[in-house]
């Protein structure tokens, strides 16, 4: 063995060189867990806040933005993070006088594969619906030597400093003195860090905030709302009303307030459903306020061709003809036919809807296979049962009775009968079930 003075120098050089290049990534470690970690504790009372979904915690949020004026600067410090699925991707922060994506002043974060994923901070700019870097200098408005990133477990932080106003204003670069709606979007970036098509829709503030303010708001709690109440409309009320209507007409003789008990079920069923619909219109024209129904997918136009069509029920429903009127068979063929079809485009609705709200709050990933579960289920039993009907078409011997008869005009087999309420039971199960489910994985997330 080599044990010369120069050999032990060499090894004590090698050990030190390496225990350097050890505390130098135990620091950049512990840099980057700290740098990546925005405190949500003083929201709202040090500094102003806009987070996602809901009044989400830190890194339960998919998104969150901080940030706090220095008046005597005359500067504004941000704090930015998303979680993200891009291995290389960008966030960017929006100032929009409008709703509107176009003519918006933008501060994207980007990481740079190429450069050993380095964050970038730069200003760019929408004209229209599309992104541009500022040119030639990609840094107006920020401020030089404060802007800083990290891009850790999935989460991608930046913090930088820009100028509340520019010394010579440039429409291209928000005046923070004034009041604003905030976007917050995120996407894939090429390995280069050039920003590719944001690949969910951009998380838009429920009002104009200013720099100066020290509020706490937050996206998606009337989005939730309406996701909540279209849910419980056609996928729990919808679905009763209409299988009474098609399947049960002739089961129960009973009758309420001189109707029969299946009628009354349908009537209250699809009254309590259009209700909720409106309801749910409402509150999510109310979030999304001017935004163009293009940007959310085929899910809004579908809903509002549902609700259009509801109308039209009911409308043709008031002024259904009487029991000896010639347009009689017309007006059920039609009610039904509108009936069923509204049913069957909201429920391909709804599964848009999932798909729209994962791009916008990150829902519970498996809803989407619930939503597959619930048509496949409404499809299956609609399928047994107008194949019993078929079946037991002799057996049952039911005569056609329109709602002034009575329920003695009704005969009925009784091993139909516990079928059909042993179905009854097992769909209203299952249908509360997936309503349960659906909730659960609707409105979790917000309150995470």
């Amino acid at each position: 063995m080599d044990c010369s003075p120069h050999t032990n120098k060499m090894i004590s050089l090698q050990f030190s060189i390496s225990l350097c290049l050890y505390l130098i990534l135990i620091q950049q470690m512990v840099a980057q867990k700290t740098l990546s970690k925005i405190d949500t504790t003083n929201c709202g009372k040090t500094k102003g806040c806009f987070r996602s979904p809901g009044v989400c915690k830190e890194d339960k949020c998919n998104f969150i933005l901080t940030w706090k004026m220095d008046p005597s600067q005359k500067t504004v410090d941000f704090e930015f993070s998303a979680r993200t699925d891009h291995s290389t991707p960008w966030i960017a922060l929006g100032f929009s006088s409008d709703t509107m994506m176009a003519e918006t002043s933008v501060t994207d974060c980007i990481v740079n594969a190429s450069a050993s994923n380095t964050v970038v901070v730069q200003s760019s700019y929408n004209p229209g619906y599309y992104n541009k870097v500022l040119s030639p200098d990609s840094k107006l408005g920020l401020v030089t030597d404060r802007s800083e990133g990290a891009f850790v477990n999935g989460s991608l932080f930046c913090r930088f400093t820009r100028l509340v106003e520019l010394p010579k204003p440039n429409p291209s670069v928000a005046n923070l003195s004034n009041p604003y709606y905030l976007f917050l979007g995120q996407g894939p970036a090429t390995e280069n860090g050039v920003k590719l098509q944001h690949s969910i829709t951009p998380i838009t503030s429920p009002r104009k905030v200013s720099a100066s303010e020290i509020v706490d708001i937050h996206d998606g709690s009337l989005v939730v709302y309406h996701a909540s109440l279209m849910t419980v409309a056609w996928m729990l009320v919808s679905s009763v009303g209409v299988m009474f209507s098609r399947h049960y007409k002739n089961v129960w003789g009973l009758k309420l307030c001189d109707k029969k008990i299946w009628f009354q079920i349908h009537t209250v069923a699809m009254a309590v459903t259009f209700l909720l619909s409106i309801a749910g219109a409402v509150v999510v024209f109310l979030d999304l306020s001017a935004s163009p129904l293009v940007q959310q997918n085929l899910h809004p136009i579908m809903g509002m061709i549902v609700l259009c069509l509801m109308t039209l029920n009911i409308i043709l429903g008031i002024f259904r003809p009487s029991s000896v009127s010639g347009r009689r068979q017309l007006f059920n063929w039609a009610h039904s036919l509108i009936g069923n079809g509204t049913h069957i485009i909201a429920a391909v609705t709804m599964y848009f809807g999932i798909c729209a709200l994962s791009g916008r709050m990150h829902v519970l990933p498996w809803l989407k296979w619930v939503m597959v579960a619930y048509i496949v289920w409404r499809i299956g039993i609609d399928l047994v049962m107008t194949v019993e009907k078929y079946y037991h078409r002799e057996d049952l011997r039911v005569a056609y009775v329109e709602m002034s008869g009575t329920a003695d005009d009704i005969v009925i087999e009784s091993k139909t009968l516990f079928f059909k309420k042993a179905i009854l039971a097992i769909y209203l199960f299952v249908i509360a079930g997936f309503t349960v489910s659906v909730l659960y994985g609707i409105v979790l997330p917000f309150f995470n």
